[in-house]
């Protein structure tokens, strides 16, 4: 049994997830709308080290210390929705871009601080790749997606 936190990275063109919607504003020279006040923390994933997690996990499937288990794959570091937006404007160039926060989202999962000792462990598995890491990648699938495609920044919905 496999479960993870915030996974992220490029092909997510879910505008209304934070990632994927805070790129696609800087962009577009917008400052990100944020649904809350921007100062819950969560654990972010990059999807390189989930799709190594996940792999790793179906190897060993078959073995007895592993089958039945629970294993919830995260980074072991919780960062902020400012936070992350914060490192997407510097990314892509536009740190003058202020997010815009909404009020308290009383109806948001918030996640603990995940210990990723057993992960570790047993299965010798980390996240390896770094949060600016994996936010300059993920940004660079999104400016390559808007270039490559024809689509646009601009467009609305699902591209």
């Amino acid at each position: 049994i496999s479960r993870s936190d915030n996974v992220y990275g490029g092909r997510d063109l879910n505008w209304s997830r934070l990632i994927p919607g805070a790129v696609r504003s800087l962009l577009r020279g917008e400052a990100p709308l944020l649904r809350s006040d921007g100062t819950l923390t969560r654990d972010y994933v990059y999807i390189d080290d989930m799709v190594n997690a996940y792999l790793l996990l179906a190897s060993r499937a078959h073995d007895p210390e592993i089958r039945g288990e629970m294993f919830h794959f995260a980074t072991g570091e919780s960062t902020s929705t400012l936070q992350i937006v914060h490192y997407l404007a510097e990314i892509v160039g536009r740190a003058d871009l202020t997010p815009i926060p909404g009020g308290k989202s009383a109806g948001e999962r918030v996640n603990q601080e995940r210990s990723t000792d057993r992960e570790r462990d047993i299965l010798d598995w980390t996240s390896r790749v770094q949060i600016r890491d994996g936010l300059a990648s993920t940004v660079a699938w999104y400016r390559n997606y808007f270039q490559t495609t024809g689509a646009s920044a601009d467009s609305q919905g699902v591209l």
